[in-house]
């Protein structure tokens, strides 16, 4: 039997297929050229009650399967107050809204929504606080490859602006830091360049307390920009110390001012 599981009204129920069943609906549908999907269809009919149809459809083409063994239970959840059940659905819900956002950017409204919902929640937030930023940075990546920057920077307003004030610093911080320190370099977006160091950095940001040489070739650049060269050049320092290449710095547009400074060329001859 093949398996499927998923929370209904803050419970639990596993389905259970035919294999033999299952298989020639696959063999039917598969002469139309399209994508086959998975219809699960629960029809509340009252507050603890209702009809389930489950259905593979290509196209106008939908074969029901009826031959289905399933388990309910309500135990995992039967000892949480209506509270801890919310938490579970929204985090439920979260992850649902993020792979909908990862496979369309016209879905992140949906997420950004859901990932608000969790970290209004503060234990939830503290809990949750990596893998809200691990949803938010592979979608600021996702978006980035495929050049969507006002996708991408709405991930980070709203991280910034709203999760990390309820979740706090942590480990995957320095990786959303740094792809918004590149789409605000990208895309010349003063305004989040100045949020980015208002609410995540401080003016007197440690670079010793970082090894991404990435998150630090992007802070050297704000910091040409901003014509700080004292921090430009301890940012470059850090960067090579961790692996960056000078080929990088040699070639980056912003730094293109310093290429003839003494002390530019200093840092990467020591």
């Amino acid at each position: 039997m093949a398996g499927f599981s998923s929370i209904f009204r803050g419970c639990f129920f596993e389905l259970n297929f035919d294999k033999t069943e299952i298989s020639n609906a696959f063999s039917q549908l598969d002469k139309v050229n399209r994508p086959i999907q998975f219809v699960l269809h629960i029809e509340e009919i009252e507050t603890a009650t209702a009809t389930l149809k489950v259905s593979l459809v290509n196209g106008r083409e939908s074969i029901e399967l009826k031959k289905i063994a399933y388990k309910y239970t309500d135990s995992v959840y039967r000892h949480n107050s209506d509270e801890q059940i919310a938490i579970l659905l929204a985090k439920s819900k979260l992850k649902v809204e993020y792979k909908r956002a990862l496979n369309n950017s016209r879905y992140l409204q949906n997420f950004i929504d859901a990932s608000t919902s969790v970290a209004e929640n503060i234990a939830c937030a503290k809990e949750y606080s990596y893998k809200l930023a691990d949803y938010t940075i592979r979608l600021v990546l996702t978006y980035i490859e495929t050049v969507d920057y006002v996708s991408a920077k709405s991930c980070v307003y709203h991280y910034t602006n709203i999760i990390f004030p309820l979740s706090g610093a942590h480990e995957m911080l320095d990786d959303i830091v740094s792809d918004g320190l590149f789409l605000a370099l990208t895309d010349k977006d003063d305004d989040l360049l100045a949020l980015i160091f208002g609410k995540l950095l401080g003016k007197e940001y440690d670079l010793t307390l970082t090894k991404n040489n990435i998150f630090l070739f992007n802070l050297a650049c704000c910091y040409a920009l901003k014509k700080d060269k004292v921090r430009m050049l301890q940012a470059i320092k850090q960067s090579l110390l961790h692996g960056m290449k000078s080929e990088r710095f040699m070639s980056e547009s912003y730094l293109k001012d310093y290429w003839d400074d003494v002390d530019f060329i200093a840092v990467f001859n020591n």
